[in-house]
Protein backbone atom coordinates (compact mmCIF):
# COMPACT_ATOMS: atom_id res chain seq x y z
CA UNK A 1 0.00 0.00 0.00
CA UNK A 2 3.09 2.49 0.81
CA UNK A 3 3.68 2.28 -2.66
CA UNK A 4 0.93 4.43 -4.12
CA UNK A 5 1.64 7.05 -1.31
CA UNK A 6 -0.73 9.66 -0.36
CA UNK A 7 -2.92 9.49 -3.43
CA UNK A 8 -5.19 6.23 -2.13
CA UNK A 9 -4.83 7.57 1.62
CA UNK A 10 -8.37 9.30 0.82
CA UNK A 11 -9.85 5.62 0.65
CA UNK A 12 -8.83 5.29 4.55
CA UNK A 13 -10.73 6.12 7.59
CA UNK A 14 -10.10 6.69 11.08
CA UNK A 15 -9.39 8.79 13.89
CA UNK A 16 -7.29 12.29 13.58
CA UNK A 17 -6.47 13.86 16.45
CA UNK A 18 -5.81 16.95 14.80
CA UNK A 19 -9.33 16.72 13.07
CA UNK A 20 -11.43 15.90 16.59
CA UNK A 21 -10.40 19.44 17.50
CA UNK A 22 -12.99 20.76 15.20
CA UNK A 23 -15.69 18.69 16.96
CA UNK A 24 -18.07 21.22 17.95
CA UNK A 25 -16.82 23.82 15.78
CA UNK A 26 -19.82 26.13 13.59
CA UNK A 27 -19.13 25.48 10.09
CA UNK A 28 -21.77 28.03 8.70
CA UNK A 29 -25.30 26.75 9.84
CA UNK A 30 -23.96 23.47 11.11
CA UNK A 31 -22.25 22.45 14.01
CA UNK A 32 -19.90 19.47 13.86
CA UNK A 33 -20.79 16.29 16.17
CA UNK A 34 -18.98 13.33 15.19
CA UNK A 35 -16.13 12.29 12.57
CA UNK A 36 -16.99 10.16 10.19
CA UNK A 37 -13.49 9.59 8.71
CA UNK A 38 -10.55 11.08 7.57
CA UNK A 39 -8.04 11.13 4.61
CA UNK A 40 -5.09 12.72 3.16
CA UNK A 41 -7.47 15.11 1.54
CA UNK A 42 -9.79 16.21 3.95
CA UNK A 43 -12.31 14.85 6.94
CA UNK A 44 -15.86 14.02 6.79
CA UNK A 45 -17.95 15.15 10.00
CA UNK A 46 -21.90 14.27 10.90
CA UNK A 47 -23.01 17.95 11.29
CA UNK A 48 -26.22 19.43 12.75
CA UNK A 49 -28.48 22.28 11.81
CA UNK A 50 -30.28 23.44 14.21
CA UNK A 51 -31.19 27.15 13.31
CA UNK A 52 -34.42 28.55 12.79
CA UNK A 53 -35.99 26.16 14.31
CA UNK A 54 -34.92 23.96 11.71
CA UNK A 55 -33.14 20.94 12.43
CA UNK A 56 -31.16 18.81 9.48
CA UNK A 57 -28.51 16.52 9.96
CA UNK A 58 -25.92 16.05 7.06
CA UNK A 59 -22.81 14.55 6.32
CA UNK A 60 -20.04 18.15 6.02
CA UNK A 61 -16.88 17.19 4.01
CA UNK A 62 -13.83 20.08 4.98
CA UNK A 63 -10.58 20.26 3.42
CA UNK A 64 -7.11 19.61 5.51
CA UNK A 65 -5.42 22.95 6.29
CA UNK A 66 -2.05 23.26 4.66
CA UNK A 67 -2.48 21.03 1.74
CA UNK A 68 -1.07 21.16 -1.73
CA UNK A 69 -2.66 23.26 -4.62
CA UNK A 70 -3.79 19.65 -6.39
CA UNK A 71 -5.71 18.50 -3.44
CA UNK A 72 -7.43 21.56 -3.26
CA UNK A 73 -8.37 21.36 -7.04
CA UNK A 74 -9.21 17.81 -6.56
CA UNK A 75 -11.67 19.07 -3.47
CA UNK A 76 -13.25 21.11 -5.63
CA UNK A 77 -13.78 19.25 -8.77
CA UNK A 78 -15.44 16.61 -6.22
CA UNK A 79 -18.11 19.84 -5.44
CA UNK A 80 -18.25 20.55 -9.23
CA UNK A 81 -19.33 16.71 -10.15
CA UNK A 82 -21.72 16.14 -7.01
CA UNK A 83 -23.43 18.88 -8.46
CA UNK A 84 -23.78 17.66 -11.75
CA UNK A 85 -25.38 14.42 -10.07
CA UNK A 86 -28.52 13.89 -8.82
CA UNK A 87 -29.78 10.59 -8.48
CA UNK A 88 -31.89 8.32 -6.00
CA UNK A 89 -28.82 6.10 -5.35
CA UNK A 90 -26.25 8.74 -5.20
CA UNK A 91 -25.50 10.51 -2.08
CA UNK A 92 -26.54 14.14 -3.16
CA UNK A 93 -24.71 17.41 -2.35
CA UNK A 94 -26.60 20.60 -0.43
CA UNK A 95 -24.59 23.59 -0.79
CA UNK A 96 -20.92 24.75 0.09
CA UNK A 97 -19.19 27.71 1.31
CA UNK A 98 -15.78 28.43 3.38
CA UNK A 99 -14.71 27.82 7.07
CA UNK A 100 -14.37 30.55 9.56
CA UNK A 101 -10.39 29.86 8.69
CA UNK A 102 -10.94 29.99 5.11
CA UNK A 103 -11.10 26.12 3.95
CA UNK A 104 -13.70 25.23 1.42
CA UNK A 105 -16.13 22.63 2.79
CA UNK A 106 -19.35 20.97 1.27
CA UNK A 107 -22.64 19.33 2.62
CA UNK A 108 -23.98 16.30 1.68
CA UNK A 109 -26.74 13.21 2.11
CA UNK A 110 -25.98 11.80 5.27
CA UNK A 111 -26.21 7.88 5.22
CA UNK A 112 -26.40 5.42 8.25
CA UNK A 113 -25.78 2.29 6.81
CA UNK A 114 -23.69 -0.13 5.94
CA UNK A 115 -21.01 -0.96 3.05
CA UNK A 116 -22.73 -3.15 0.68
CA UNK A 117 -20.93 -6.41 0.99
CA UNK A 118 -21.41 -6.09 5.34
CA UNK A 119 -25.51 -5.26 4.58
CA UNK A 120 -25.77 -9.00 2.47
CA UNK A 121 -23.38 -10.96 4.94
CA UNK A 122 -25.47 -9.67 7.88
CA UNK A 123 -29.02 -9.98 6.40
CA UNK A 124 -28.29 -13.15 4.56
CA UNK A 125 -29.08 -12.25 1.16
CA UNK A 126 -29.02 -14.54 -1.69
CA UNK A 127 -27.95 -14.15 -5.09
CA UNK A 128 -31.22 -12.34 -6.51
CA UNK A 129 -31.50 -10.06 -3.93
CA UNK A 130 -27.55 -9.10 -4.37
CA UNK A 131 -28.26 -9.15 -7.95
CA UNK A 132 -30.97 -6.48 -7.17
CA UNK A 133 -28.83 -4.40 -4.81
CA UNK A 134 -25.88 -4.55 -7.75
CA UNK A 135 -28.41 -3.25 -10.16
CA UNK A 136 -28.97 -0.12 -8.49
CA UNK A 137 -25.29 0.48 -8.29
CA UNK A 138 -25.22 0.20 -11.66
CA UNK A 139 -27.88 2.10 -12.35
CA UNK A 140 -26.08 5.00 -10.48
CA UNK A 141 -22.73 4.54 -12.84
CA UNK A 142 -24.87 4.34 -15.99
CA UNK A 143 -26.08 7.47 -15.36
CA UNK A 144 -23.01 8.96 -13.96
CA UNK A 145 -21.29 8.41 -17.10
CA UNK A 146 -24.11 9.67 -19.20
CA UNK A 147 -22.73 13.12 -17.35
CA UNK A 148 -19.77 12.36 -18.43
CA UNK A 149 -18.43 11.37 -15.29
CA UNK A 150 -16.41 7.93 -14.14
CA UNK A 151 -16.15 7.50 -10.77
CA UNK A 152 -12.70 5.37 -10.94
CA UNK A 153 -13.17 4.11 -7.10
CA UNK A 154 -15.98 1.84 -6.87
CA UNK A 155 -15.57 -0.59 -3.64
CA UNK A 156 -17.82 -1.53 -0.58
CA UNK A 157 -16.79 1.36 1.78
CA UNK A 158 -17.96 3.48 -1.09
CA UNK A 159 -21.70 2.21 -1.18
CA UNK A 160 -23.81 2.25 1.61
CA UNK A 161 -27.01 0.35 2.15
CA UNK A 162 -29.49 2.32 4.27
CA UNK A 163 -31.38 -0.07 6.90
CA UNK A 164 -34.24 -0.13 4.40
CA UNK A 165 -32.40 -1.66 1.37
CA UNK A 166 -31.45 1.70 -0.11
CA UNK A 167 -27.86 1.98 -2.16
CA UNK A 168 -26.08 4.91 -2.11
CA UNK A 169 -22.82 5.31 -4.41
CA UNK A 170 -20.57 7.64 -1.91
CA UNK A 171 -16.95 9.04 -2.61
CA UNK A 172 -16.27 10.92 -6.00
CA UNK A 173 -12.72 12.34 -4.94
CA UNK A 174 -11.02 10.72 -7.88
CA UNK A 175 -13.59 10.58 -10.03
CA UNK A 176 -12.94 11.50 -13.96
CA UNK A 177 -14.49 14.23 -15.91
CA UNK A 178 -14.73 12.72 -19.10
CA UNK A 179 -15.48 16.50 -21.19
CA UNK A 180 -11.84 17.91 -19.46
CA UNK A 181 -8.52 17.04 -19.00
CA UNK A 182 -6.80 18.33 -15.71
CA UNK A 183 -3.19 17.85 -14.10
CA UNK A 184 -4.51 14.42 -12.50
CA UNK A 185 -5.27 13.19 -15.68
CA UNK A 186 -1.92 14.03 -16.83
CA UNK A 187 0.37 12.99 -14.41
CA UNK A 188 3.32 10.39 -14.89
CA UNK A 189 3.36 7.33 -12.68
CA UNK A 190 0.04 5.18 -11.15
CA UNK A 191 -2.92 7.59 -10.45
CA UNK A 192 -5.41 7.43 -7.59
CA UNK A 193 -6.61 3.94 -7.03
CA UNK A 194 -7.71 1.36 -4.72
CA UNK A 195 -5.39 -2.08 -5.88
CA UNK A 196 -8.01 -4.59 -5.12
CA UNK A 197 -10.48 -3.38 -7.18
CA UNK A 198 -8.39 -1.11 -9.71
CA UNK A 199 -8.27 -1.85 -13.77
CA UNK A 200 -5.25 -3.40 -15.98
CA UNK A 201 -5.48 -0.03 -16.87
CA UNK A 202 -5.38 2.15 -14.10
CA UNK A 203 -1.74 0.09 -13.36
CA UNK A 204 -0.63 1.67 -16.40
CA UNK A 205 -1.55 4.78 -16.81
CA UNK A 206 -3.39 3.97 -19.42
CA UNK A 207 -6.84 5.94 -20.12
CA UNK A 208 -8.96 6.07 -18.25
CA UNK A 209 -12.67 5.18 -19.32
CA UNK A 210 -16.62 3.92 -18.83
CA UNK A 211 -14.80 0.07 -19.10
CA UNK A 212 -12.63 1.14 -16.16
CA UNK A 213 -16.01 1.30 -13.90
CA UNK A 214 -17.20 -1.35 -15.73
CA UNK A 215 -14.04 -3.45 -14.71
CA UNK A 216 -14.19 -2.30 -10.93
CA UNK A 217 -18.07 -2.96 -11.01
CA UNK A 218 -17.35 -6.45 -11.94
CA UNK A 219 -14.78 -7.21 -9.15
CA UNK A 220 -17.43 -5.61 -6.75
CA UNK A 221 -19.86 -7.96 -8.63
CA UNK A 222 -17.59 -11.06 -8.07
CA UNK A 223 -16.61 -9.83 -3.88
CA UNK A 224 -20.49 -9.78 -3.46
CA UNK A 225 -21.32 -12.89 -4.75
CA UNK A 226 -18.38 -15.21 -3.73
CA UNK A 227 -16.75 -13.13 -0.74
CA UNK A 228 -13.76 -12.99 -1.98
CA UNK A 229 -11.28 -11.12 -4.59
CA UNK A 230 -11.42 -12.65 -8.63
CA UNK A 231 -7.19 -13.54 -8.26
CA UNK A 232 -5.56 -15.74 -5.91
CA UNK A 233 -2.82 -13.43 -5.45
CA UNK A 234 -2.13 -11.24 -2.25
CA UNK A 235 -3.55 -7.45 -2.72
CA UNK A 236 -1.49 -6.05 -0.28
CA UNK A 237 1.42 -6.94 -1.93
CA UNK A 238 0.98 -4.71 -5.36
CA UNK A 239 3.46 -6.23 -6.94
CA UNK A 240 1.85 -9.88 -7.28
CA UNK A 241 -1.57 -8.38 -7.59
CA UNK A 242 -0.43 -5.74 -10.49
CA UNK A 243 0.83 -9.16 -12.28
CA UNK A 244 -2.21 -11.00 -11.57
CA UNK A 245 -4.75 -8.52 -12.53
CA UNK A 246 -3.20 -8.37 -15.72
CA UNK A 247 -2.02 -11.71 -16.64
CA UNK A 248 -4.22 -14.12 -14.65
CA UNK A 249 -8.00 -15.33 -15.54
CA UNK A 250 -9.94 -14.65 -12.75
CA UNK A 251 -11.15 -18.05 -10.72
CA UNK A 252 -14.79 -19.18 -11.08
CA UNK A 253 -17.28 -18.04 -8.87
CA UNK A 254 -18.19 -21.51 -8.18
CA UNK A 255 -14.57 -22.12 -6.83
CA UNK A 256 -13.95 -18.57 -5.16
CA UNK A 257 -17.57 -19.44 -3.40
CA UNK A 258 -16.45 -18.57 0.56
CA UNK A 259 -20.18 -19.43 2.38
CA UNK A 260 -18.35 -17.86 5.85
CA UNK A 261 -16.95 -14.68 3.98
CA UNK A 262 -20.64 -14.39 2.06
CA UNK A 263 -22.55 -14.67 5.33
CA UNK A 264 -24.65 -18.20 4.81
CA UNK A 265 -24.40 -21.15 6.01
CA UNK A 266 -21.93 -24.20 5.27
CA UNK A 267 -25.02 -26.58 5.41
CA UNK A 268 -27.44 -24.88 2.77
CA UNK A 269 -25.07 -23.16 0.22
CA UNK A 270 -27.81 -21.60 -1.07
CA UNK A 271 -25.88 -18.66 -2.95
CA UNK A 272 -23.48 -21.51 -4.56
CA UNK A 273 -26.21 -23.41 -6.05
CA UNK A 274 -27.51 -20.03 -8.02
CA UNK A 275 -23.47 -19.64 -8.97
CA UNK A 276 -24.57 -20.57 -12.87
CA UNK A 277 -22.78 -19.97 -15.88
CA UNK A 278 -24.40 -17.24 -16.92
CA UNK A 279 -23.66 -14.73 -13.42
CA UNK A 280 -19.86 -16.27 -14.46
CA UNK A 281 -20.00 -15.50 -17.67
CA UNK A 282 -21.14 -12.00 -16.97
CA UNK A 283 -18.86 -11.07 -14.20
CA UNK A 284 -16.09 -12.62 -16.17
CA UNK A 285 -17.03 -10.56 -19.08
CA UNK A 286 -16.74 -7.42 -17.01
CA UNK A 287 -13.14 -8.32 -15.43
CA UNK A 288 -11.93 -8.84 -19.19
CA UNK A 289 -7.87 -7.70 -19.58
CA UNK A 290 -8.60 -5.10 -22.33
CA UNK A 291 -10.79 -2.35 -21.92
CA UNK A 292 -12.62 -3.52 -25.36
CA UNK A 293 -13.51 -6.54 -24.62
CA UNK A 294 -15.85 -5.60 -21.23
CA UNK A 295 -19.13 -4.58 -21.77
CA UNK A 296 -18.66 -1.33 -24.32
CA UNK A 297 -21.67 0.04 -21.65
CA UNK A 298 -22.82 -0.28 -17.89
CA UNK A 299 -26.42 -0.32 -19.71
CA UNK A 300 -25.36 -3.75 -21.46
CA UNK A 301 -24.12 -5.15 -18.22
CA UNK A 302 -27.32 -3.90 -16.38
CA UNK A 303 -29.35 -5.62 -19.62
CA UNK A 304 -27.32 -9.26 -18.61
CA UNK A 305 -27.81 -8.72 -14.75
CA UNK A 306 -31.82 -8.20 -16.15
CA UNK A 307 -31.62 -10.78 -18.38
CA UNK A 308 -29.95 -13.44 -15.60
CA UNK A 309 -33.03 -12.58 -13.11
CA UNK A 310 -35.28 -12.78 -15.96
CA UNK A 311 -33.83 -16.63 -16.69
CA UNK A 312 -33.46 -15.30 -20.30
CA UNK A 313 -29.88 -15.90 -22.45
CA UNK A 314 -27.30 -13.72 -21.66
CA UNK A 315 -25.35 -11.78 -23.91
CA UNK A 316 -21.99 -12.38 -22.70
CA UNK A 317 -22.27 -16.65 -23.17
CA UNK A 318 -21.54 -17.48 -26.74
CA UNK A 319 -23.83 -20.31 -26.59
CA UNK A 320 -25.82 -22.11 -29.41
CA UNK A 321 -29.23 -23.09 -30.03
CA UNK A 322 -29.68 -25.17 -27.38
CA UNK A 323 -28.70 -22.78 -24.69
CA UNK A 324 -31.04 -20.63 -25.81
CA UNK A 325 -33.68 -23.19 -25.83
CA UNK A 326 -32.84 -24.30 -23.06
CA UNK A 327 -33.51 -20.63 -21.07
CA UNK A 328 -37.15 -20.31 -22.82
CA UNK A 329 -37.89 -23.29 -20.78
CA UNK A 330 -36.89 -22.76 -17.78
CA UNK A 331 -38.67 -19.38 -18.17
CA UNK A 332 -42.03 -20.58 -19.29
CA UNK A 333 -42.17 -23.85 -18.08
CA UNK A 334 -46.14 -24.08 -18.94
CA UNK A 335 -45.73 -22.90 -22.29
CA UNK A 336 -43.08 -24.97 -22.87
CA UNK A 337 -44.63 -27.93 -22.02
CA UNK A 338 -47.78 -26.85 -23.64
CA UNK A 339 -46.14 -26.34 -26.71
CA UNK A 340 -44.37 -29.58 -26.33
CA UNK A 341 -47.09 -31.98 -25.35
CA UNK A 342 -48.95 -29.73 -28.39
CA UNK A 343 -46.42 -30.96 -30.70
CA UNK A 344 -46.31 -34.46 -30.01
CA UNK A 345 -49.91 -34.67 -30.24
CA UNK A 346 -49.58 -33.03 -33.70
CA UNK A 347 -47.26 -35.88 -34.52
CA UNK A 348 -49.48 -38.79 -33.20
CA UNK A 349 -52.20 -37.51 -35.43
CA UNK A 350 -50.00 -36.81 -38.69
CA UNK A 351 -47.82 -40.66 -37.93
CA UNK A 352 -52.14 -42.29 -38.07
CA UNK A 353 -53.17 -40.17 -40.51
CA UNK A 354 -50.41 -41.48 -42.31
CA UNK A 355 -50.54 -45.09 -41.18
CA UNK A 356 -54.18 -44.81 -42.08
CA UNK A 357 -53.87 -43.54 -45.57
CA UNK A 358 -51.13 -46.51 -46.00
CA UNK A 359 -53.45 -49.01 -44.89
CA UNK A 360 -55.91 -48.05 -47.00
CA UNK A 361 -53.58 -47.56 -50.01
CA UNK A 362 -52.65 -51.31 -49.16
CA UNK A 363 -55.88 -52.67 -49.02
CA UNK A 364 -57.06 -51.19 -52.24
CA UNK A 365 -53.96 -52.45 -53.97
CA UNK A 366 -55.13 -56.00 -52.45
CA UNK A 367 -58.73 -55.44 -53.89
CA UNK A 368 -57.29 -54.33 -57.29
CA UNK A 369 -54.65 -57.53 -57.12
CA UNK A 370 -57.39 -60.00 -56.12
CA UNK A 371 -59.72 -58.93 -59.01
CA UNK A 372 -56.70 -58.73 -61.57
CA UNK A 373 -56.36 -62.27 -60.40
CA UNK A 374 -59.79 -63.24 -60.68
CA UNK A 375 -60.14 -62.08 -64.13
CA UNK A 376 -57.35 -63.82 -65.61
CA UNK A 377 -58.12 -67.00 -63.95
CA UNK A 378 -61.45 -66.74 -65.54
CA UNK A 379 -59.94 -65.90 -68.80
CA UNK A 380 -57.79 -69.38 -68.49
CA UNK A 381 -61.28 -71.09 -69.24
CA UNK A 382 -62.25 -68.79 -72.27
CA UNK A 383 -62.08 -70.73 -75.89
CA UNK A 384 -58.97 -68.58 -76.33
CA UNK A 385 -57.25 -69.45 -73.68
CA UNK A 386 -58.65 -73.33 -73.51
CA UNK A 387 -58.04 -73.98 -77.43
CA UNK A 388 -60.96 -75.89 -77.68
CA UNK A 389 -59.99 -77.93 -74.33
CA UNK A 390 -63.66 -77.79 -71.39
CA UNK A 391 -61.76 -77.09 -68.18
CA UNK A 392 -63.69 -78.31 -65.13
CA UNK A 393 -64.57 -76.75 -61.65
CA UNK A 394 -61.72 -78.72 -60.15
CA UNK A 395 -59.55 -78.32 -62.42
CA UNK A 396 -59.70 -74.25 -62.25
CA UNK A 397 -59.69 -74.15 -58.42
CA UNK A 398 -56.50 -76.50 -58.62
CA UNK A 399 -54.49 -74.38 -61.61
CA UNK A 400 -55.62 -71.17 -59.08
CA UNK A 401 -53.84 -73.19 -56.04
CA UNK A 402 -50.99 -73.63 -57.86
CA UNK A 403 -50.42 -70.15 -58.97
CA UNK A 404 -51.22 -68.49 -55.94
CA UNK A 405 -48.04 -70.80 -54.49
CA UNK A 406 -45.78 -70.04 -57.36
CA UNK A 407 -46.76 -66.58 -58.16
CA UNK A 408 -47.99 -64.93 -54.61
CA UNK A 409 -45.72 -66.67 -52.27
CA UNK A 410 -44.03 -63.52 -51.15
CA UNK A 411 -47.21 -61.62 -50.36
CA UNK A 412 -49.05 -63.27 -47.89
CA UNK A 413 -51.57 -60.71 -47.24
CA UNK A 414 -52.69 -61.31 -50.69
CA UNK A 415 -52.30 -65.17 -50.68
CA UNK A 416 -54.66 -65.22 -48.00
Amino acid sequence: MALMGPLIADALTGANTDEDKRLGEQVGVYRLVRLIGTGGMGAVYLAQRTTDDFHHTVALKVLHGGVIAASRERFEREREILARLHHANIAALFEGGLTADGQPFYTMEYVPGLPITEFCRTHTLDVEQRVRLLLKVGGALAYAHQNLIVHRDIKPSNILVTPDGEVKLLDFGIAKLLDRTDAMSTQSGIGPLTPEYAAPEQFRSNAITVATDVYQFGALCYRLLSGRMPYLANPDNITEWTRAVAEEEPVTLRRAFDPERVGVSAETFRLQRHLVADLDAIVRKALAKAPQWRYHTMDAMIADLNAFLDGRPVQARRAGATYFAWRFITRRPLISVATMLAGMALISVTLIAVWQANLKAREAQTVVAVKDFLISLFNASSPNEAKGKELSVRALLDRSNTRIERELAAQPELRS
